[in-house]
């Protein structure tokens, strides 16, 4: 029951978000159908965008996107963003981190750290001993390891977006009206 109230008062929050925001002018909209996505779409960009919550969605996006669990990143990043109310924007782009160029880096740097928690060291390089650790064994350490990886680039990234955050939300406050 309370999850319904929960929802049914986000739904009327986004309603008055969306009648509030500005007017576009266009020369032409079939069925409104301009008219409401740029309206959603100014929506999407302007929410929640403090410094510490852009920083809080960029940590929580890139957490996300180093899970092992492809597939379901943009499932995960839209869903908490709502939960934590967050930049559902942000959360998306902070999951990007995982682009196939550096995805491997971020799967290789979890399996090392969640073999040093569960064994006490590192996975060898060498063919014939990952070959005795076996496929399972790393899909392992890297669902035990990637928090901490995930932590440490989450946490570092959105220091970095704080303070530029910060500083623009200082200097657009500076400007006279």
């Amino acid at each position: 029951m309370r999850t319904l109230q929960w929802i049914r008062s986000e739904t009327a929050s986004f309603r008055k978000a969306f009648q509030a925001a500005p007017e576009p002018q266009f020369q032409w909209d079939v069925l409104g159908i301009r008219r409401f996505s740029s309206k959603v779409w100014f929506l999407v960009l302007n929410e929640h965008t403090s410094p510490g919550r852009l920083a809080a969605a960029v940590f929580v996006g890139i957490l996300i996107g180093i899970s092992p669990f492809y597939g379901f990143h943009i499932i995960g990043a839209l869903v908490s963003a709502w939960v934590l109310k967050l930049n559902k924007f942000v959360v998306w782009l902070g999951t990007n981190v995982s682009i196939p160029l550096i995805a491997p880096v971020f799967a290789f740097a979890s399996a090392q750290v969640g073999s040093l928690i569960m064994t006490g060291s590192f996975i060898s390089l060498s063919w014939s001993e990952f070959r005795e650790v076996g496929l399972g064994d790393a899909l392992i350490y890297w669902v035990i390891g990637f928090p901490i990886v995930g932590c440490l680039v989450g946490g570092f990234l959105a220091a970095i977006v704080y303070l530029v955050a910060r500083q623009r939300h200082r200097r657009k406050a500076s400007l006279p009206n």
